[in-house]
């Protein structure tokens, strides 16, 4: 029971190599405390397994996958210190601009 799913693409080592040494470079002078590494990816939820385990001879039937998604961006430290995940969302009014729409 294997899913694939995921980035293929191969990177050049030696592109590698460059940034390692251009990343002491720029982070030097600072506390490890400083300095941070980010990236957001998706949270599903309401979202049915996209495999299961059953007996022979049962009957097994999907549902609809839910498409109900948030953008979470997780953030932490070189001093190991892990950030708050915060939630990028998107709504047709939000609330920052409630009032800029109802004054106009």
């Amino acid at each position: 029971m294997l899913c694939v799913c995921g980035e293929a693409n191969d990177v050049d080592m030696q592109t590698v190599a460059d940034w390692k040494g251009k990343i002491e470079d720029l982070v030097a002078g600072y506390e490890p405390r400083n300095v941070y590494n980010g990236d957001e990816t998706g949270l599903f939820f309401r979202v049915l397994p996209s495999k299961t385990l059953t007996v022979r001879g049962d009957k097994c039937t999907g549902g609809k996958l839910s498409k109900e998604r948030r953008t979470l961006f997780i953030c932490a430290n070189m001093a190991g210190e892990i950030e708050k995940p915060i939630v990028i969302g998107k709504s047709a009014c939000p609330r920052h601009f409630r009032w800029k729409i109802s004054m106009s």
